[in-house]
C-alpha cells in the first residue's frame, strides 16, 4: 500500500464538508435507494427513500429546524432508534451548521441530563413516548433546551411538545446554498465517548 501524507490528504479534501459530499452523492446517485426501513406497524416489506427523496426531506426538515431557531453552532439532540428520520435530522442539522448529538437508546434520565446539559442543546427530537418520558424527567434541569419534537407523538402530550411533522410545514431550503456556506471547521457531530 502506498503511503499518503497528511498534507496530500489535506490538499484533496481542502474545503470539503459532509453536506458538500452529500450533495455530490445526490447528484450522482439521485435515483438510488439511500435509506431503507421496515414497513411500520408490523406490515411486511420495506419503505425506501432514494437519495433525491432523502435530500428533499433534508431540505424540508432544515427549513423547520431553522424556523424553530436552530442555527450555526447550536446543538440538536436526537434520541431515537435507527430510523430514516434520524438520518434526515442529522444531515439537516449539518446543513444548518449545527451539530447533532445522538443519545444512546438505553440512556437513563440522568445520562440524558448530563449529555444534553453539557452540550447546551437547544432542540431535541425524540422517537416516542418512552424516550419522551426519560427526557421530560430531567427537562427542568436543562436550561438551554427550548423545544422538543416527537416523531410518534402520543395523544395527550403537553402542548409545548410538538410533533415531528410540524417541522415539515415551513417549505424547503436550498441545500446547494446551505452546503456552499459550510466550512471544514464546522462541528459535524457530537459523540458520547462513554
Amino acid at each position: 500500500m502506498e503511503h499518503v501524507s497528511a498534507e496530500e490528504i489535506d490538499r484533496v479534501v481542502r474545503g470539503d464538508t459532509a453536506p458538500k459530499a452529500f450533495l455530490r452523492t445526490v447528484a450522482a446517485h439521485g435515483r438510488v435507494v439511500a435509506l431503507r426501513a421496515m414497513a411500520p406497524g408490523g406490515a411486511e416489506g420495506w419503505q425506501e427513500q432514494t437519495f433525491d427523496e432523502y435530500a428533499s426531506n433534508v431540505a424540508e426538515v432544515a427549513a423547520g429546524l431553522l424556523h424553530a431557531g436552530l442555527g450555526q453552532g447550536d446543538k440538536l439532540v436526537l434520541l431515537m432508534r435507527n430510523r430514516p428520520e434520524f438520518h434526515v435530522l442529522d444531515t439537516a442539522a449539518q446543513f444548518l451548521r449545527a451539530a447533532p448529538l445522538s443519545v444512546y437508546n438505553s440512556s437513563s434520565p440522568e445520562e440524558i441530563r448530563y449529555q444534553v446539559a453539557h452540550s447546551e442543546a437547544t432542540i431535541a427530537v425524540v422517537e416516542d413516548a418512552g424516550f419522551l418520558t426519560r427526557l421530560l424527567a430531567v427537562r427542568d434541569e436543562l436550561p438551554h433546551l427550548r423545544l422538543i419534537f416527537v416523531i410518534d407523538r402520543p395523544a395527550g402530550t403537553a402542548a409545548d411538545v410538538m410533533a415531528y411533522s410540524d417541522l415539515m410545514t415551513h417549505g424547503s431550503l436550498d441545500l446547494a446554498v446551505l452546503g456552499a456556506a459550510t466550512e471544514p471547521a464546522d462541528l459535524a457531530t457530537l459523540i458520547d465517548g462513554n
